[in-house]
């Protein structure tokens, strides 16, 4: 009962009621995952990174097989800057454990994000999209891959299909304002130049000699 009620406080957006809860459960009943699991996301939410990775590390060592543990730990190692890198091999876990699980392939792309495997990161993604074509999250990423290379059409397309797929999300909403800034710079630049050819071409009519 008090995993379950951490869990509606989670869905409510409301982690600080549902650490309590998930405390709760697994002082109850300290040898059962499902607590430490729940307590570890909920830190996590708060922003108590090593105590989540300490709850979440609890849940691992109390069922190793379990992948949902695993991607909790992973996710929290992932939210510690000092600690992310070692959320690589935990995803990597994660999806041995699962391979048809698209949320366990987003949690890999992030990972390798954090060691700059670019071609493995984006093949994650995708590969989570192949499993979950509504997938906003792998979308969103992809997207914010070819945002920071610059490919920004391809960006707005992806983008928008995610915000389709989740129009509440709010890292999607932040990425598509980068988006919309970056969309606006560039056009700028094109108006300057367009300007500064004008003035050119101006200037060599009313000396007569028209340049290449």
């Amino acid at each position: 009962a008090l995993c379950l009620l951490a869990q509606c406080e989670l869905g409510l957006e409301q982690p600080e009621a549902a650490r309590r809860a998930a405390a709760a459960a697994s002082a109850a009943a300290p040898d059962d995952e499902w607590g430490h699991r729940l307590h570890a996301l909920a830190l996590s939410q708060l922003g108590r990174h090593d105590q989540a990775i300490a709850a979440a590390t609890e849940a691992v060592r109390l069922a190793p097989d379990l992948p949902s543990s695993h991607w909790i730990l992973g996710h929290a190692l992932l939210g510690s800057p000092a600690r992310a890198n070692e959320a690589y091999p935990v995803a990597q876990r994660v999806v041995a454990l699962d391979p048809h699980d698209a949320d366990g392939f987003v949690l890999l792309g992030l990972a390798a994000d954090k060691h700059k495997r670019r071609d493995e990161e984006r093949a994650a993604y995708r590969k989570a999209l192949e499993l979950d074509p509504d997938n906003a999250a792998a979308m969103n990423n992809l997207a914010a891959m070819d945002l920071n290379r610059g490919r920004l059409g391809r960006a707005a397309r992806q983008m928008t299909a995610a915000l389709q797929m989740d129009p509440h999300e709010q890292v999607l909403r932040a990425n598509l304002d980068q988006l919309a800034l970056r969309l606006l710079g560039r056009l700028l630049n094109a108006m300057l130049l367009s300007g500064f050819v004008l003035l050119l071409t101006i200037a060599a009519e009313s000396s007569g000699d028209l340049p290449a």
